[in-house]
């Protein structure tokens, strides 16, 4: 699971986060429950109460700009701008692969629809994409966003993929179609969905609201 659930678009929250880590919580029946974050070239883990911290990669790492997990299938993933792809490893940080070229474009942000057995991004060049979570069977759901899609959040339960255009943030069908603009001017940068709740949270300006 990713630090993503999903909202309804009648509410929503404002955060000002001045991190450049992206976190995502891994529970496990046999396993403390830890947090898997990325910072400016390391992806790292920690237990929830910030014991144990372990480096599981640093190198080529560059910039990681999203961070996912599939705790059945041990793996976690991410976005490495350093190689302009979307990788994955063990959750030891072993088995290190590349599994979605990306290039000339470098990816932004993940998510994963596990049940569907599918991984979506978006990059530089304002698209959406999606591919199996081995890399294969990639497609371009949104060919391109003049104004470029930096964040990507997905409600499993009302079949939607949220995302953050310039600023914006919007929703579509999950092929990519019917966009709908919910928050203009929401000056939002990374987003992700809390569905139960019914509350989308995303990081931006120097603002709280």
């Amino acid at each position: 699971m990713a630090c993503q659930s999903s909202p309804s678009p009648r509410s929503a929250r404002f955060l000002s986060l001045h991190a450049t880590i992206v976190c995502v919580f891994l529970t496990s029946p046999t396993q403390a429950q830890k947090v898997y974050f990325a910072n400016l070239n390391t992806l790292n883990r920690m237990n929830t109460d910030g014991t144990e911290l372990e480096t599981l990669i640093t190198s080529p790492l560059s910039y990681p700009n999203g961070v996912a997990i599939d705790v059945a299938a041990g793996k976690v993933y991410w976005a490495d701008y350093s190689t302009w792809s979307i990788r994955r490893a063990d959750l030891d940080g072993t088995g290190v692969e590349t599994i979605v070229q990306t290039a000339p474009y470098a990816p932004g942000q993940i998510a994963l629809d596990l049940g569907a057995g599918k991984l979506y991004w978006c990059d530089g060049l304002g698209s959406i994409g999606r591919a199996n979570l081995d890399g294969g069977d990639v497609e371009i759901l949104l060919p391109f966003v003049r104004d470029g899609v930096t964040g990507i959040a997905l409600d499993l339960v009302g079949a939607k993929i949220y995302g953050v255009i310039n600023g914006t943030i919007a929703r579509w069908d999950m092929n990519g179609a019917n966009q709908e603009t919910l928050v203009p001017f929401a000056c939002a940068y990374h987003i992700a969905l809390d569905v139960g709740a019914g509350m989308m949270y995303w990081t931006g300006c120097n603002s709280v609201g």
